[in-house]
Protein backbone atom coordinates (compact mmCIF):
# COMPACT_ATOMS: atom_id res chain seq x y z
CA UNK A 1 0.00 0.00 0.00
CA UNK A 2 1.54 3.28 -0.85
CA UNK A 3 1.85 5.74 1.76
CA UNK A 4 -0.05 8.29 0.82
CA UNK A 5 -2.98 5.75 1.01
CA UNK A 6 -2.28 5.58 4.48
CA UNK A 7 -4.35 8.01 7.14
CA UNK A 8 -2.22 9.98 8.92
CA UNK A 9 -2.33 9.04 12.94
CA UNK A 10 -2.68 12.89 13.62
CA UNK A 11 -6.06 13.20 11.88
CA UNK A 12 -7.41 9.93 13.63
CA UNK A 13 -6.70 10.40 17.01
CA UNK A 14 -8.65 12.98 19.13
CA UNK A 15 -6.92 13.91 22.03
CA UNK A 16 -10.18 15.36 23.99
CA UNK A 17 -11.96 12.07 23.75
CA UNK A 18 -8.94 9.73 24.76
CA UNK A 19 -8.32 11.77 28.08
CA UNK A 20 -12.32 11.92 29.08
CA UNK A 21 -11.76 7.71 28.53
CA UNK A 22 -8.86 7.38 29.84
CA UNK A 23 -9.92 8.71 33.13
CA UNK A 24 -13.74 7.73 33.08
CA UNK A 25 -11.83 4.13 32.58
CA UNK A 26 -8.99 5.20 35.72
CA UNK A 27 -12.18 6.50 37.90
CA UNK A 28 -14.65 2.92 37.58
CA UNK A 29 -11.70 0.90 38.96
CA UNK A 30 -12.95 0.98 42.77
CA UNK A 31 -10.13 -1.49 44.45
CA UNK A 32 -7.51 1.34 44.13
CA UNK A 33 -7.02 4.48 41.88
CA UNK A 34 -4.46 5.62 39.47
CA UNK A 35 -2.93 9.07 39.38
CA UNK A 36 -2.26 11.35 36.28
CA UNK A 37 1.16 10.69 35.65
CA UNK A 38 0.66 6.73 35.58
CA UNK A 39 -2.57 7.50 33.49
CA UNK A 40 -0.50 9.88 31.34
CA UNK A 41 2.72 7.36 30.92
CA UNK A 42 0.27 5.07 29.95
CA UNK A 43 -1.97 6.73 27.39
CA UNK A 44 1.63 7.78 25.84
CA UNK A 45 2.67 3.71 25.41
CA UNK A 46 5.19 4.05 28.24
CA UNK A 47 5.88 0.90 29.87
CA UNK A 48 7.38 2.45 32.94
CA UNK A 49 7.71 6.05 34.70
CA UNK A 50 11.59 6.12 34.55
CA UNK A 51 14.32 3.24 35.22
CA UNK A 52 13.25 0.99 37.60
CA UNK A 53 9.73 2.51 37.85
CA UNK A 54 7.39 -0.17 35.39
CA UNK A 55 3.81 0.66 35.01
CA UNK A 56 1.33 -1.83 37.16
CA UNK A 57 -0.26 -4.27 35.80
CA UNK A 58 -3.65 -2.64 36.14
CA UNK A 59 -2.78 1.01 34.11
CA UNK A 60 -0.91 -1.14 31.64
CA UNK A 61 -4.70 -2.97 31.10
CA UNK A 62 -5.97 0.47 30.43
CA UNK A 63 -8.40 0.65 26.85
CA UNK A 64 -6.60 3.75 25.92
CA UNK A 65 -2.56 2.71 26.03
CA UNK A 66 -0.51 3.68 23.38
CA UNK A 67 -3.57 6.10 22.00
CA UNK A 68 -0.82 8.97 21.44
CA UNK A 69 2.25 6.96 21.49
CA UNK A 70 2.36 7.61 17.51
CA UNK A 71 1.13 11.48 17.39
CA UNK A 72 3.70 14.11 17.26
CA UNK A 73 4.08 15.57 20.02
CA UNK A 74 1.99 12.93 22.36
CA UNK A 75 3.08 14.56 26.14
CA UNK A 76 2.06 18.16 24.11
CA UNK A 77 -1.25 16.97 23.24
CA UNK A 78 -1.95 14.83 26.71
CA UNK A 79 -1.53 18.48 28.61
CA UNK A 80 -3.15 20.67 25.91
CA UNK A 81 -6.23 17.82 25.66
CA UNK A 82 -6.01 18.44 29.55
CA UNK A 83 -5.73 22.22 30.22
CA UNK A 84 -8.73 22.52 27.44
CA UNK A 85 -11.03 19.66 28.91
CA UNK A 86 -10.64 21.48 32.29
CA UNK A 87 -10.74 25.23 31.06
CA UNK A 88 -14.05 24.17 29.59
CA UNK A 89 -15.34 22.91 32.50
CA UNK A 90 -16.60 19.65 31.59
CA UNK A 91 -14.15 17.82 34.01
CA UNK A 92 -12.34 18.43 36.42
CA UNK A 93 -9.71 16.14 37.79
CA UNK A 94 -7.99 15.94 40.79
CA UNK A 95 -3.78 16.05 39.82
CA UNK A 96 -1.62 15.52 42.55
CA UNK A 97 0.61 12.77 42.89
CA UNK A 98 0.77 9.18 40.89
CA UNK A 99 -1.52 8.13 44.10
CA UNK A 100 -3.97 10.34 43.46
CA UNK A 101 -7.04 9.73 42.12
CA UNK A 102 -7.93 10.60 38.87
CA UNK A 103 -11.29 11.30 39.32
CA UNK A 104 -13.80 13.46 36.93
CA UNK A 105 -16.61 15.46 38.58
CA UNK A 106 -20.06 17.05 37.17
CA UNK A 107 -20.44 20.45 38.20
CA UNK A 108 -23.18 20.78 40.83
CA UNK A 109 -26.61 22.71 38.90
Amino acid sequence: MADHLVADPELLVNAELTVLQAVAWASAYRRGSYGETSLRAAVLGKDSLGEGRPLGQGVLSCPQFGALRHVRNGEKRWDEALANLLAKGSSSVELFSARAPAIPTRPSC
